[in-house]
């Protein structure tokens, strides 16, 4: 009987290697290697497929984007920050931040940028690429834009929180150095843009 059992077990064992053997072989095989499944989910298609619906959906396409990316890096920030100070996850703040980056970066952004270049090319007339059409846009947006991106998302994330109009005011006199501190880098950094494109221009 034991010796029964275990030629069945072993009978057994071996169609079982073999009907795997089979699948892997052929089936899994044939699947990765087929020229469908790498142009399907190639980065050139999905790359194109993007700026398809970039096109067609621009506003749409931005508010997607742009909330992935609050999502993600949102998470990421609150996953850090829970295991260096045992805070819990923060729904709340998510959703906020998500909301502020999607709505006024992504929406508002697009629509911002857009109107830059209506100004920019068609009113004030200036050839792309040469001087004066860089300083203008870098000059716009670092004066008019990034100052009221800075300052909407503590007015929105503040209040998607619940907090008072007092409340947030205190949080932006408290931060305004830090406000103060991420101008001047993004100052710097846009010049430091600037320079980079007037080399190459020139």
């Amino acid at each position: 009987l034991k010796l029964r059992l275990t030629t069945n077990i072993d009978a057994k064992c071996g169609r079982a290697r073999v009907n795997m053997g089979f699948f892997s072989s052929r089936f899994i095989r044939r699947f990765v290697s087929s020229a469908r499944v790498f142009r399907m989910f190639s980065a050139s298609r999905i790359r194109d497929g993007y700026f398809r619906l970039n096109d067609k959906y621009p506003i749409t396409t931005a508010i997607s984007t742009s909330a992935a990316l609050w999502i993600t890096g949102d998470t990421i920030a609150q996953k850090i920050e829970m295991r260096a100070g045992n805070q819990p996850f923060d729904a709340v703040r998510l959703f906020g931040t998500t909301f502020e980056g999607s709505v006024v970066n992504g929406g508002l952004g697009c629509i911002w940028y857009k109107f830059l270049d209506n100004v920019v090319c068609h009113r004030l007339m200036l050839s792309s690429g040469s001087v004066k059409f860089v300083l203008t846009k870098v000059g716009l947006e670092c004066f008019i834009w990034h100052p009221f991106s800075l300052l909407t998302f503590w007015v929105v994330v503040g209040g998607i929180e619940g907090h008072s109009f007092k409340q947030i005011k205190e949080e932006l006199k408290r931060y305004m150095d830090i406000l103060t501190r991420l101008i001047q880098v993004s100052l710097l950094l846009n010049i430091n843009t600037l320079f980079l494109m007037v080399a190459t221009i020139l």
